[in-house]
């Protein structure tokens, strides 16, 4: 064989050796997660409690305005503590009214609504609506500030330092840190969720002024998937907490200390899209879909009668779990009994994989049923009794 024979056939083999690999290569650099500008990131799967993603999750950063996620978090605590109402007012101090923007435009003087203190929080963004919250409910900043620490504390936010209700070059935390308070707020008071993917609000500064004040955070306009929650930004320092729901994938993000806005965004994209890949969603039933029949007792109709599914029934899974695999688990009434009506849930399916509870999906009648009286209900509730009994022992 000739010299330059040799160097085709080493040339061929050092191609073949490298197409073989790429796999491997790929599949390192996908783990290793994606390309970030951030100097930190954070990304959890909340729906199937996993953690996917760190990247100086535990540095210590600046947070800015971020800080006025606390004080929402506290206000809203204390709203379903019943420590403060919604229709409660307070008085606006000159140190609010001379916050610096972006503002919700609060007047000296007059007084402001609760409600107004909340939608001024989550969707202006106000450092007025901060500072007048903080004096509000502890009478003055410093009071705040110091159950603001007391409540990171509390939620296990190791690397956390307030200093402000509203945000400083001071404040301090980390991406772990500030994902622990956004899952708290989602998980413990789902139902504020919609105040922080609200567009706009109106404001009366004074009355015949009224203000429309847009929603800060442009995540909620960019990806139709979002459920909030908050941006900030400070000494040219971009952060974003972004929590989403895409078809029951749920995912909280957190990147800090991006150089711009369009950096912020493309990192969270990138974040997101890296969580999407690794699950996939497996539809098992459709809402009003027949799950089993079941029997009835006590009743002028006879049975049995269909039993379906209350709502779509989709759960997450990593990617490459089959349908097949998932195992399927009923709780609740085998049976049917008179006074049941249309749409009654009578028990629930819950879903395994591999031992792991991905979900549960309530299961209903889908007719209505009069009660019987008289000597035929008790004979029902004597096979009843039986019917129980067997239940029982076969469960």
């Amino acid at each position: 064989m000739n010299k330059k024979a040799r160097w085709v056939l080493v040339i061929l083999s050092l191609m073949l050796v490298f197409s073989m690999l790429l796999p491997y290569l790929a599949s390192a650099a996908e783990n290793e997660g994606p390309e970030l500008s951030s100097d930190a990131a954070y990304l959890y799967n909340t729906g199937t409690d996993e953690e996917l993603y760190g990247k100086n999750e535990d540095k210590q950063f600046s947070i800015h305005s971020l800080s006025m996620l606390m004080t929402t978090y506290i206000l809203i605590k204390d709203l379903e503590n019943g420590k403060v109402s919604v229709k409660d007012k307070a008085k606006i101090s000159e140190k609010a009214w001379r916050a610096p923007e972006p503002r919700m435009f609060l007047e000296v003087g007059r007084k402001v609504s609760v409600q107004k203190l909340l939608e001024g929080l989550t969707i202006a963004a106000g450092n007025d609506a901060a500072i007048t919250t903080a004096e509000y409910i502890s009478g003055s900043t410093d009071k705040f500030v110091k159950r603001m620490n007391k409540e990171a504390k509390d939620l296990g936010m190791k690397n956390t330092e307030f200093y402000t209700p509203n945000g400083s070059n001071d404040d301090l935390s980390t991406a772990k840190d500030l994902f622990i308070l956004a899952k708290a707020l989602s998980d413990k008071y789902p139902q504020y969720q919609k105040y922080f993917t609200t567009q706009k609000m109106k404001y009366d500064t004074r009355p015949g002024k009224t203000v429309i004040l847009r929603n800060q955070n442009n995540f909620i306009y960019d990806n139709p998937h979002s459920t909030g929650l908050k941006s900030g930004w400070g000494n040219h320092q971009y952060h974003l907490i972004a929590s989403v729901n895409k078809n029951g994938m749920k995912f909280i993000a957190v990147t800090l200390n991006a150089s711009t806005p369009s950096k912020r965004s493309t990192d969270i994209y990138r974040l997101l899209v890296y969580g999407y890949n690794q699950y996939q969603v497996i539809q098992l039933a459709r809402a009003g879909e027949k799950y089993t029949d079941f029997s009835v007792y006590k009743s002028t109709t006879p049975g049995p009668s269909t039993v379906a599914y209350k709502n779509d029934v989709n759960v997450v899974t990593r990617v490459g779990v089959l349908k097949e695999e998932l195992e399927l688990d009923y709780s609740g009434h085998s049976y049917i009994v008179g006074g049941t009506k249309a749409g009654d849930e009578l028990g629930k399916v819950n879903i395994y994989y591999k031992g792991k509870l991905l979900g549960e999906e309530p299961v209903v009648a889908t007719e209505s049923f009069e009660r019987v009286k008289g000597f035929s209900a008790a004979l029902d509730s004597i096979a009843l009794v039986f019917r129980q009994l067997f239940d029982l022992v076969t469960h």
